[in-house]
């Protein structure tokens, strides 16, 4: 045997371990995942289409109230330790696996999955804000098309008023600032009104 096959059938025999070590050059943590790499426990993706339904029945009372993606994480968790012998972190689930079964099954269209607040919308001129959660975004939309204000009366019918909620001749734009901490600027210098702007931020 020539000295180059030796070669070839050595890097061919430990290119997966050398991947692995590489990565955890790169980050310490990835030599968790050491133990678990060259045995033949099952993936998450492998038994996600099995747990999830389960999960979701049990938080939602089999589909008939929502269903927050935490609760349906936490339903799950005991289920996945059981089968792949590990729990999926929370990010994970919620933007791959989860997503991924909802995807690719119509029966979800039926489901009212439900996820907390990332950050918040305010209209101008009225002061009315929005946290943008799925519940909070959905009252906000039932209230603008039944014409309520921000202050819970019903709209005003005079000439000279205006509907206070929603878009209707109140919202030319809005205006999306990633973080949070720029309202007292934008206070300041009046942008929403001056534009008509909602100012949503994450």
């Amino acid at each position: 045997m020539k000295a180059e096959d030796v070669a070839q059938i050595t890097t061919r025999t430990t290119k997966k371990w050398t991947k692995q070590r590489k990565k955890e050059e790169r980050n310490c943590r990835a030599r968790v995942n050491r133990r678990t790499m060259y045995n033949n426990k099952v993936c998450f993706t492998d038994v996600a289409s099995d747990i999830i339904p389960d999960a979701h029945a049990k938080v939602s009372a089999s589909g008939r109230l929502p269903a927050s993606v935490r609760q349906i994480y936490f339903a799950a968790r005991p289920s996945f330790l059981e089968q792949v012998g590990r729990s999926p972190d929370y990010k994970y689930f919620s933007q791959t696996l989860l997503r991924q079964y909802i995807n690719r099954h119509p029966v979800t269209d039926s489901w009212r999955i439900t996820s907390d607040d990332r950050g918040r919308i305010n209209e101008p001129h009225t002061g009315h804000s929005v946290l943008l959660g799925t519940l909070q975004v959905d009252k906000y939309l039932d209230d603008v098309t039944a014409g309520i204000a921000s202050n819970g009366d019903i709209c005003a019918t005079l000439a000279t008023d205006f509907p206070t909620i929603g878009t209707a001749n109140r919202i030319s734009a809005v205006l999306y600032i990633e973080k949070e901490g720029f309202a007292p600027l934008l206070k300041a210098t009046r942008i929403a009104e001056r534009y008509d702007l909602a100012i949503m931020s994450c």
